[in-house]
């Protein structure tokens, strides 16, 4: 199967601005926080599709991966900096949560999909279902 042609490859204009996650009209966030778009690569090939967002300042402690019929949904919150005795007077970096969701192609291993965080980097391997090709043995029958 050619994957060259199946994701619309997209680079990103602005790699340093953060794009705010969309909300539906009439749809309000519980959080009082910023959620952002974390920037994602796609990895795809025959035996599986492998997932690489940016979460900066995001760890172990402070991530969900979810996978709900067939949505995989990442969110993750990173650690607030705190500077005790010292009052910050200027940031240019805005903080808040990241989301995002992708829809999962049928075929999947829901069963066997893995996620890990380093340093702000979440990596997700979705392995693909094997087809099994069975070859059907075919004999010679009586005629009627």
């Amino acid at each position: 199967m050619d994957t060259a042609n199946k994701y619309e490859v997209k680079e990103n204009q602005n790699p340093s601005a953060k794009e705010e996650v969309a909300v539906p009209e009439g749809v309000e966030r519980l959080e009082s926080r910023k959620a952002f778009v974390p920037s994602v690569d796609i990895i795809d090939n025959e035996e599986r599709t492998v997932l690489i967002a940016d979460m900066p300042g995001v760890d172990e402690d402070c991530i969900d991966v979810l996978l709900e019929k067939n949505v995989l949904t990442i969110k993750g919150r990173p650690k607030s900096d705190d500077f005790p005795g010292r009052q910050q007077v200027y940031s240019e970096y805005v903080e808040g949560d990241f989301e995002r969701a992708f829809t999962v192609a049928e075929g999947v291993d829901r069963d066997n999909i893995t996620a890990n965080i380093s340093e702000g980097v979440l990596t997700v391997v979705i392995p693909k279902m094997r087809q099994a090709t069975r070859r059907i043995a075919v004999g010679q029958g009586e005629k009627s």
